[in-house]
């Protein structure tokens, strides 16, 4: 399981205070189950549930046989080493393992253990030579020796010397060193059997990992209350998390048959197919086997996987939680600004904006939790005095800007990120008048829409009483009537400059300058020479079609350009596909302005087509030539 989502089920386990998350079906009891959690003082319950099932030992025996656990000393490191081994279900690996520890001062009877801890690196020595197994073991270092069996990372996910923390978190400790008074054996005992509930990085119980490695048998596990079984199977997890970000399915498997039980034919059954789906697991490395099944996530929840042999007689569950870590973020618009486009937006100084930042999908159980900062446009982080932010809510803050410039707002979880850029301006006028389409002058006879339009926020834009115009002789104003009292027309009548002012009703004004230039005449388009052959050959040098235009015309307007072409198609072999045409506009200067496609759906002989609308930008007054290829 990737280490992101270790974090996410820390973060699922510190938000639902439990060590499993929640919406366990109820058979799977979790760590805070008064029934199953053991507290500090009864050591003597954890022992004797451990030691059945061979994972806790006693230092000798008392007088009526049974064993002496000294349950009040405090644990050796040497001690601390063996529970350890025995709870990660690798005494077997331990006594089959080389040795390649460098201690000189283990005893004979934890050597294999030390020997094993050491590889695996759970442990370290006092010394290059010795291994101080005699000395007492803390707290600390305990738990830093269970959590390390679960897969976390001290430095990372703990650090060594307040593991308590992690495993407070985790649900299997409730410890304060302030207040835990001393750690003995009985101790260490409770906290190894609550930590078999609680969910290691790898996102299923630790019980689960000891039952598929063999450490522990499922009538064992079932009859401590690990897991329920039927005719002493278990599946590979009884609880299990998987993540929809993730690329790979997982594999449910049946752990504790019989060498001689065969294939019983399991029939596997979801409780929500809408959350789970179950397929056959297939394997090139193993036999097809119907004790194997895959779980293909469909959506976010919680199902309970249960196999049962074809006769009945066996049967073992699983609950499966489907989270969604993946996240994306994305700021929107803030109230009172004109924008830009795109991620980038115009505002002033002194104005008070409000950003949100909305979370895809919105079934994601990553940590939504929002942190916002204010950036120079180069990265570095915006002075205190350039503005205030504010939160505004969860996922919204309040932004105040108190000077000019340039920066970004970033929006950021844990695991994503948003920006947006914003220009800021010290001061602007609240109305501006702009042509529309964005002309910026108009020829003798055109005709073009002037626009006021609002730039600040206002509850209201008071409406134009009267529009002046400084040189009637260059250009004409006159109010669009059906426009709302916003609009003017302006005609382009000699060549020149005049000032257009809106005077609004409130006495405000608005001012932009227009430029009337002199009319340059229609564009012109040259067409290729009539007539003209065009041909395609394939890879080989074999020849696809030929094609010889004869005459042709076009259209030039607002609609765009329309091409209709005259000729024969001389030649049309059956391995080419279609005619393809193709053209080019240069401008005068010889430039490539424009080149498409005109595809011709027709056979050998005469044709006439004409084509859909090209857009080329052309200008009016300027000269072009059209090649045909």
């Amino acid at each position: 399981m990737k280490r992101r989502l270790a974090t996410l089920l820390l973060a699922l386990a510190l938000a639902a205070g439990l060590a499993l998350p929640a919406g366990a079906a109820a058979e799977f009891q979790d760590v805070n189950d008064t029934d199953v959690r053991l507290s500090a003082s009864q050591g003597a319950q954890a022992a004797e549930r451990l030691h059945a099932m061979g994972l806790f030992a006693g230092v000798g025996t008392n007088p009526d046989g049974s064993p002496d656990f000294a349950l009040e000393r405090t644990p050796t490191r040497s001690e601390g080493i063996v529970m350890l081994v025995r709870l990660l279900g690798r005494e077997a690996s331990a006594h089959n393992t080389v040795s390649v520890m460098p201690f000189t001062d283990v005893p004979e009877w934890a050597a294999p253990y030390v020997n094993y801890a050491y590889y695996k690196g759970y442990t370290a020595g006092t010394s290059e030579t010795t291994f101080g197994g005699g000395q007492a073991l803390d707290a600390a270092q305990y738990l830093s020796l269970i959590l390390r069996t679960m897969g976390y990372q001290d430095g990372t996910d703990f650090q060594w010397d307040s593991a308590w923390e992690l495993s407070n978190r985790l649900g299997f400790t409730d410890y304060d060193p302030n207040r835990g008074g001393p750690f003995t054996r009985g101790t260490a005992a409770v906290w190894a059997w609550n930590a078999l509930w609680a969910l290691t990085e790898g996102g299923n119980r630790l019980a689960d990992q000891l039952v598929s490695r063999e450490g522990v048998t499922p009538a064992q596990a079932a009859a401590a209350g690990l897991l329920e079984s039927k005719g002493g199977i278990a599946l590979s997890n009884s609880y299990r998390v998987e993540d929809m970000a993730d690329s790979y399915s997982g594999v449910l498997s049946v752990v504790g048959l019989p060498e001689n039980a065969g294939d019983p034919g399991f029939i596997w059954t979801t409780s929500d197919p809408d959350v789970v789906e179950l397929g056959r697991h297939s394997s090139p490395y193993l036999p097809e086997s119907s004790a194997r099944a895959s779980i293909q996530e469909r959506g976010v929840g919680t199902a309970v996987v249960t196999a049962t042999s074809a006769d009945g007689t066996m049967s073992a569950s699983c609950t499966v939680e489907i989270i969604n870590s993946s996240i994306s973020l994305q700021i929107v618009g803030a109230s009172g600004m004109m924008e830009g486009g795109g991620s980038s937006y115009d505002t002033w100084a002194e104005e008070e904006l409000e950003f949100t930042c909305q979370v895809y999908p919105e079934d994601t159980t990553a940590d939504r939790t929002m942190t916002w900062r204010l950036e120079e446009e180069d990265g570095s982080p915006a002075p205190a005095s350039a503005a205030e932010l504010e939160a505004a809510g969860d996922d919204s803050v309040r932004v105040l800007f108190h000077r000019a410039g340039s920066y970004r707002l970033v929006c950021e979880t844990a695991d994503a990120s948003d920006a947006v850029r914003l220009e800021v301006e010290e001061d602007s006028p609240a109305y501006e008048l702009r042509f529309s389409g964005g002309r910026q002058e108009l020829e003798v006879g055109d005709s073009v829409i002037l626009c006021l339009e609002q730039v600040k926020p206002e509850e209201k834009m008071p409406r134009v009483r009267v529009w002046e115009n400084s040189d009637p002789e260059v250009a004409s104003v006159a109010a669009v009537t059906n426009s709302g009292g916003y609009d003017a027309v302006v005609d382009g009548l000699s060549p020149g400059e005049s000032t257009i002012t809106a005077i609004l009703e409130d006495g405000r004004t608005a001012t932009t300058t227009v430029t009337v230039v002199a009319d340059s005449g229609p564009m012109t388009l040259d067409l290729p020479s009539f007539p003209c052959t065009v041909e395609a050959r394939d890879s080989a040098g074999e020849l696809l079609y030929q094609v010889t235009f004869e005459d042709g015309s076009y259209r030039y307007d607002t609609w765009g350009l329309r091409l209709t072409l005259k000729g024969t198609v001389d030649y049309l072999s059956p391995n080419a596909s279609g005619i393809n045409v193709f053209f080019q506009i240069e401008d005068e200067d010889g430039d490539v302005v424009y080149d498409n496609v005109i595809a011709l759906t027709v056979e050998e002989g005469p044709f006439t087509t004409t084509s859909t609308e090209f857009y080329p930008n052309l200008r009016e007054g300027r000269h072009y030539t059209l090649e045909l290829e």
